[in-house]
């Protein structure tokens, strides 16, 4: 049985991969953490990855990226196979980061998991407010409105990922927890 407020979305035995995708500070973990509450989920967001390969690796070396991509494949394949429902976050560039969408989605649906993308987007000036946020700082993640600044400058990381449908939701002026609603009732009514 399910914690109260909580909903089973399918069979025990299939999985569901929430990737909930955008720009640096549209919001995704909070929404994601919001998310799992409603719906029992794991969170697997993307700094976990990347926190553990740089204890080993530099960034932006060989194998600083073999160990971030495998680290996510492996998380992704062994909830795939035993049936444990995963909601991941991704800074999506579209067409940088097309292949690695692919590569996710692919690890997870051959063996026998469902995917399901969400596309968080908000305006230029609410990244830059949110950028410098303490929550981000505990993060490690991106907290130089300057280097966001350059980001958006250089990347599209507005687009949403153009080779499956996405849900589209704009964190603007809709609160964490209303976003997360939203996810919950559509994988609900969309297993």
């Amino acid at each position: 049985s399910n914690p109260p407020g909580r909903f089973t979305l399918h069979n025990a035995q299939t999985m569901t991969f929430v990737l909930l995708y955008g720009p640096p500070a549209v919001g995704k973990l909070t929404v994601a953490t919001e998310l799992a509450e409603l719906t029992g989920f794991k969170v697997f967001h993307n700094h976990l990855s990347i926190d553990l390969a740089e204890t080993f690796f530099e960034r932006g070396t060989p194998a600083f990226g073999h160990t971030v991509y495998g680290l996510r494949r492996l998380i992704f394949e062994e909830a795939a196979k035993g049936g444990v429902d995963l909601i991941s976050t991704y800074a999506y560039a579209h067409g940088v980061d097309d292949s690695e969408v692919a590569w996710m989605v692919t690890a997870v649906e051959q063996h026998g998991g469902l995917t399901r993308l969400v596309h968080l987007t908000c305006t230029p000036d609410a990244l830059q407010q949110r950028v410098g946020a303490a929550s981000r700082q505990a993060f490690g993640k991106i907290v130089d409105a300057e280097f966001l600044g350059q980001l958006l400058e250089t990347y599209d990381l507005f687009a949403p990922y153009p080779a499956r449908p996405s849900l589209q939701l704009d964190t603007t002026h809709t609160p964490p927890h209303q976003t997360a609603t939203a996810i919950a009732a559509h994988l609900k009514h969309n297993p």
